[in-house]
């Protein structure tokens, strides 16, 4: 990375004060960064590396107008424009304050655009009030070291007009992702009543094993663990209002806020429990900051079914993470756990036929374990908000909303989950209903709305082109982009599904594209 070492001081005023932008280039393989323009740049004599000393040129992509003119029309039909790659120039300067340290410098900047070869680097250009903006740039011809009367490595600097090529004409940002799925919630609560211990009315609980800890209800509507000792303790709650109809069930909880149950020494615990009776059996999801574990217990004895040890990210507060028993239709000893907004973590189906089935295992619920820890008791994460359901099959409408902070139209990227029939609107608020299926139990499908892309894709596997006959009609209506960032609106797209389980999904991602960095 150059320069490498701490910011100065005038550098870091000037990131505090956001009046220059900040421009960097990163190699390929992420393993050289240059720091061009900004707080980050280098500050000649103090700090080396490569600095850019005039306004880069030639940021925004020329176009052409596309005309018809007919053998005797005054004038010309505008049809349209395209436009060109965008070729940027930029004036450098290396820096440094030894001959062999500007050679290596200047070696790491041409080694990084050469290897591999044909590559293409990443440009990133940030401002506070115009947020960040990237692209994928090429090496163009007459880069390098300009002509110079002097000997670089005599003077220190080594001056150089760099070019290169932006092939798709545009900046890009974040791209902005959004999901719908069906909402399984046939009983719930969301704990509007606080106790002084327990969870109040319809609720059952067993401790085990039990200490001097207890749960309550707070003022501020979440579960919390209340103890004043150090021990390793458990607590299980059976909503016994109401059980469910069938075997397949849809068991919701949300993490509430704070960072309880995030610890990574004397672990604490959320259980989500699912095909319950009132002594406790049932089949169980146990998350944590060091994995997940769901078992079930048969008359008090606990038998291991699916063990995932290392997950990407700890639970959040404000999480949501949902326990589903019976996720593949017709497979009832089938489960899935999803995290989220519906993100799928463990998807397995149990060899045996250990785990409890049938009319006396309809309840559902979710509990806590608190962990011995070095010094205080590892206290689990509250809870929220539960909910409970049939995972029926669902017919269900809703919204996915999507914004585009860039000049340019915005063509979704689309992502569907089955089983079901999907459909989507033909532009935000639209009537007109797109749709893609029946997927199957499992499948996964994409679609690129870009006209000149819209083929239907089976992600399990790509070689398979029978998924584009499930689409039926063509999304021909893109989210508009905006002057500045700042004017930009969410649209909202109308969804729907027929035949889903609590195992479909629908996720749009679209990546505003500017003109210019703003």
């Amino acid at each position: 990375m150059w320069p490498n070492g701490t910011i100065t001081p005038y550098g870091a005023d000037q990131l505090a004060a956001g009046d220059l932008p900040n421009l960097w280039v990163t190699s390929a393989d992420r393993q050289h960064i240059f720091y061009l323009m900004g707080g980050l740049a280098p500050f000649p004599g103090v700090t080396d590396g490569i600095l850019c000393v005039e306004n880069p040129v030639g940021m925004a992509a020329k176009f052409k107008n596309l005309d018809l003119q007919a053998a005797r029309q005054d004038g010309v039909t505008y049809q349209g424009k395209v436009y060109d790659p965008a070729i940027i120039k930029l004036k450098l300067q290396v820096h440094a304050r030894t001959p062999q340290v500007l050679q290596q410098i200047m070696d790491e900047w041409m080694g990084a655009w050469s290897t591999p070869r044909d590559t293409t680097l990443t440009m990133e250009y940030i401002t506070p009030d115009g947020g960040y903006w990237t692209a994928q740039v090429r090496l163009m011809p007459d880069s390098w070291g300009d002509a110079m009367k002097l000997t670089p490595r005599e003077i220190g600097v080594w001056d150089m007009t760099h070019i290169c090529r932006i092939d798709d004409s545009f900046w890009t940002t974040i791209p902005v992702v959004d999901s719908w799925r069906p909402t399984y919630a046939d009983f719930s609560d969301n704990f509007a009543t606080p106790t002084e211990s327990g969870l109040g009315p319809g609720w059952s609980t067993i401790y085990n094993p039990k200490g001097s800890g207890y749960e309550y209800v707070g003022a501020d509507r979440q579960v919390h663990w209340a103890d004043s000792g150090n021990s390793t303790q458990g607590v299980l709650n059976i909503y016994t209002a109401q059980p469910t109809d069938t075997d397949n069930q849809v068991v919701t909880v949300t993490l509430g806020a704070g960072w309880d149950g995030v610890v990574l020494f004397g672990e604490a615990t959320t259980v989500i429990g699912a095909r319950m009776d009132a002594n406790g059996n049932g089949v169980f999801c146990d998350f944590g900051w060091g994995g997940i574990e769901v078992y079930c217990v048969v008359d008090g004895v606990a038998t291991m079914l699916y063990r995932v040890v290392d997950l990407f990210s700890a639970p959040l507060p404000g999480e949501t993470w949902q326990f589903i028993a019976g996720a593949v239709p017709g497979v009832p000893r089938s489960f899935a756990v999803t995290r989220f907004d519906g993100t799928e973590v463990v998807s397995f189906t149990e060899a045996g036929e250990t785990s409890p089935l049938g009319p006396d295992n309809r309840y559902t619920g979710f509990g806590m374990t608190t962990g011995q820890g070095i010094f205080n008791e590892a206290q689990p994460a509250p809870i929220a908000y539960f909910a409970g359901a049939d995972n029926n099959q669902a017919a269900e409408t809703g919204y996915v909303g999507l914004s585009n902070q860039g000049t340019q139209e915005g063509w979704p990227d689309i992502l569907f989950y089955g089983p079901g029939t999907w459909g989507f609107g033909n532009g935000p608020n639209s009537t007109n209903m797109i749709t893609v299926g029946p997927l199957k139990a499992g499948d996964v499908a994409f679609l690129s709305t870009l006209p000149r892309q819209q083929r239907v894709v089976n992600m399990n596997n790509l070689t398979d082109t029978s998924f584009q006959k499930l689409l039926s009609g063509v999304y021909d209506t893109p989210i508009p982009g905006v002057a500045t960032p700042d004017q930009v609106t969410l649209s909202q797209i109308p969804v729907s599904i027929t035949g889903g389980t609590a195992s479909s999904q629908i996720v749009m991602s679209l990546t505003p594209r500017r003109i210019h960095p703003a």
